[in-house]
């Protein structure tokens, strides 16, 4: 039975518990409380179980049996608007959303990492800012064919064209963008929304131009 299941109330309490400890500068209240202590245990024992299948495919089906186990965790967090000091589950669990699939739910939990300090990940054996992975991990989700509501799609675009001055607001790769940008127009393209589509692809050529868009905006660009 998933901890949603079990106890939504008891992982809710830990999540705002875990804020408010990050708010009153008492980071050790985390590591030191029981309820986390069993959740991270939780979380490593997965890990274990991941580890030990060696197909992807495998390995997506079974994070999406395993995150209802984290939902009670997951919406406290989101409730209270941030990710608690010393917690390194959360970021690992959007992840894992990704790759279940569920491009909609990982957006709305990616938010509070996109507003936080960054940190390291190591997503498919390479070490990367968890901020590149959420975006890249997305990218290549969407470039499947993976499904996504419209407007979440379109505010993930927003936040990578996003600018403070000059320099932009998520600092990543430039060939990171452009992925985004050319599976954004992919979706947007079999939507039938052409000027979309035509904007992304624009889009990606300024970050890399040898993205593979060309002949897709010639096409586009073509009189109907």
């Amino acid at each position: 039975m998933s901890s949603r299941q079990s106890n939504p109330a008891r992982q809710s309490r830990l999540a705002a518990m875990a804020f408010y400890a990050q708010v009153d500068g008492k980071a050790h209240a985390l590591e030191h409380d029981q309820d986390y202590i069993k959740l991270k245990q939780q979380f490593m024992n997965h890990r274990v179980q991941l580890h030990a299948v060696q197909s992807i495919t495998d390995k997506a089906k079974l994070k999406a049996e395993l995150l209802p186990d984290y939902d009670g965790y997951i919406d406290g967090i989101l409730e209270v608007g941030a990710i608690p000091v010393g917690d390194d589950v959360y970021t690992t669990l959007v992840i894992w959303t990704i790759d279940a699939g569920d491009l909609n739910r990982a957006v709305e939990m990616a938010e509070l990492v996109f507003n936080a300090t960054d940190t390291m990940l190591s997503v498919g054996g390479f070490d990367r800012t968890a901020k590149v992975a959420i975006f890249e991990e997305i990218a290549d989700q969407l470039a499947k064919g993976v499904a996504i509501d419209t407007d979440v799609l379109q505010s993930l675009v927003a936040l990578a064209q996003q600018k403070n001055g000059e320099l932009h607001a998520i600092d990543m790769p430039d060939n990171t963008r452009a992925k985004l940008f050319k599976s954004a127009g992919e979706c947007f393209e079999n939507q039938g929304d052409k000027a979309a589509a035509i904007a992304m692809y624009e889009a990606a050529l300024q970050y890399n131009d040898k993205i593979g868009v060309k002949q897709k905006l010639i096409a586009l660009n073509k009189p109907d």
